[in-house]
């Protein structure tokens, strides 16, 4: 594998990583098994004081994205917002301009389990008003969001994704 190949899949899984941390509930994180964060993401435990247990789960990278998703919680509608995993690494396929299938290759090849919330329920969804009811930011769940159309803005592992008025990317069980 040459040194671009190398340095292109390190990215591609460090990025995925980042994606998967952000999109994840507080309470689905190590950090909070651990007790190192509450429900919120607000620090329990300060580093001086965690166990060796609470560090492997709260590392320099852990503290970064649960900076930044802090902030964004606060942030009402940005640019974009992503609603799950699957609408997550859609956008990291846009980006890199990859095929699903190799960015899921890659990450499976270093380790990544690349199946959780890819296997999502269809279901058929309307145009009009729905309400988020499984999303990234805590501070957003039960917003009212306006889907104009049906049509897909693309796929990501079979998963539809669909962008709303208000530029959120989800996709069907992100809604009710």
């Amino acid at each position: 594998m040459s040194r671009y190949l190398k340095e292109s899949a390190v990215d591609l899984f460090i990025t995925y990583k980042f994606i998967r941390l952000l999109t994840t509930k507080w309470e689905d994180t190590d950090a909070f098994d651990e007790g190192v964060i509450d429900a919120k993401g607000k620090l329990l435990v300060k580093g001086k004081d965690q166990t060796s247990a609470q560090k492997k789960a709260y590392t320099v990278f852990h503290k970064l994205v649960f900076n930044i998703k802090r902030i964004l919680e606060r942030v009402p509608f940005g640019k974009s917002r992503i609603a799950s995993y699957a609408a997550a690494l859609f956008l990291l396929k846009e980006e890199t301009g990859m095929a699903e299938e190799d960015i899921l290759t890659v990450l499976q090849d270093l380790g990544a389990d690349t199946s959780i919330d890819l296997s999502e329920e269809f279901k058929e969804i309307n145009p009009g008003m729905h309400i988020l009811s499984d999303n990234l930011f805590e501070s957003i769940k039960g917003t009212i969001v306006n889907l104009d159309s049906v049509e897909p803005v693309g796929y990501f592992a079979g998963v539809p994704i669909y962008v709303t008025q208000e530029n959120i990317f989800i996709s069907a069980n992100n809604i009710l």
